[in-house]
């Protein structure tokens, strides 16, 4: 098949991570994928691209300009299209999916994926007007947990169909580390061998609250890594470098490395969780998660064996839980919770819905 991605991306992240995992993949199965626009990691997969810049992705502070820059995108989008094969193409993001599915729907089936939940308030409902008519266009819409699928069915009623893949991991790839892996993961880090490490990964943005990992490595009584990049680094790194043994790493390739050297990871986010791939990718690596109510992602947190904390806990309950995840071994239960979610069965799952489209 001839899939053609719509997307503009400038920020790793899950999303980001999805689309160039899964054609990636699909690539490999002997498709020819081909992405207009732009995702960290995309070329790095050996994945064709034609660049097409677009708006930012639209949050609360960019909906408006990016909606005034979409009848030049629109054109601009047009003439690429205009020259491409296509069987179907696939948008993600609200803006390329608000924005442009009725034009590429008169080109090709248009499959959606939903990563989040829905946007509430007042915002949430203005942008549910555009995505419902939107919706209008889309063959299907995967969502990746039925949380996410609840959302969106409020949203856009009886019609397009709706699909849950949840998320994936290569467990071939992941896999816990022994003793030795350890040491080498904690000798390449710079990270003394006799003290726990707790990780954080995620995009550095507010509602991710990296400033609350920071909060946790002054109380935490070993070292606490936080890799990511986003608007809040300049802060997120002023801050920690008050704290002895807290690290910002930014971005990172390979977080393999991370994750093999870490004892437990804390998932801090405050909500618009759908089914994070940091989650998966901590469990294929015999990695704990603690995380609270308000990241939205308790479900999953108790399907991986872990009962996430009350919403508003304070630091202190938070460390006393990551301490406590410390002393009770759960590599072999979250490891075995990870590989029921291996990337080969879901990116034949993906296919299986594509060819269905077609």
């Amino acid at each position: 098949m001839k899939p053609v991605a719509v997307v503009h991306s400038t920020i790793y992240g899950g999303a980001e991570a999805y689309m160039s995992r899964l054609y990636r993949i699909l690539s490999e199965r002997g498709d020819a994928p081909l992405l207009l626009g732009s995702i960290p990691g995309w070329e790095a997969e050996g994945l064709s691209r034609r660049p097409l810049e677009l708006s930012p992705k639209w949050v609360g502070s960019t909906v408006l300009a990016g909606a005034l820059r979409l009848p030049g995108e629109r054109a601009r989008l047009r003439q690429e299209v205009d020259r491409l094969e296509v069987d179907y193409f696939h948008v993600q993001f609200k803006r390329e999916q608000i924005g442009f599915s009725a034009l590429l729907d008169d080109r090709a089936p248009v499959v959606w994926t939903e990563h989040g939940r829905f946007l509430r308030g007042p915002k949430g409902a203005l942008l549910g007007q555009g995505y419902k008519r939107a919706a209008r266009h889309a063959a299907v819409i995967i969502c990746v947990s039925d949380d996410v699928a609840g959302d969106v069915r409020q949203v856009v009623g009886p019609r397009p169909r709706i699909e849950v893949i949840e998320n994936s991991v290569d467990t071939r790839a992941l896999r816990p580390p022994d003793a030795q892996d350890k040491a080498r993961a904690r000798i390449a880090l710079g990270i003394p061998e006799n003290l726990p490490v707790l990780l954080w990964v995620g995009r550095l943005h507010p509602r991710k609250r990296p400033g609350f990992a920071v909060d946790l490595a002054r109380q935490w009584p070993g070292v606490t890594i936080i890799a990511g990049d986003g608007e809040l680094r300049g802060e997120v790194e002023a801050s920690a470098a008050e704290v002895p043994n807290a690290f910002v790493l930014g971005h990172v390739d390979e977080t393999a490395t991370l994750f093999q050297a870490a004892d437990v990871m804390a998932f801090t986010s405050t909500g618009g969780e759908g089914f994070p791939t940091t989650l998966l990718e901590a469990a294929a690596h015999g990695v704990a998660v603690v995380g609270d109510e308000a990241s939205t992602v308790g479900r999953i947190l108790r399907d991986m064996g872990t009962d996430p904390l009350q919403a508003g806990a304070t630091v202190e309950e938070w460390v006393e839980t990551l301490l406590a995840s410390l002393s009770r071994d759960r590599s072999v239960e979250v490891r075995r919770w990870a590989e029921e979610h291996d990337v080969q069965l879901w990116a034949q799952r993906h296919r299986d819905i594509f060819e269905s489209v077609l």
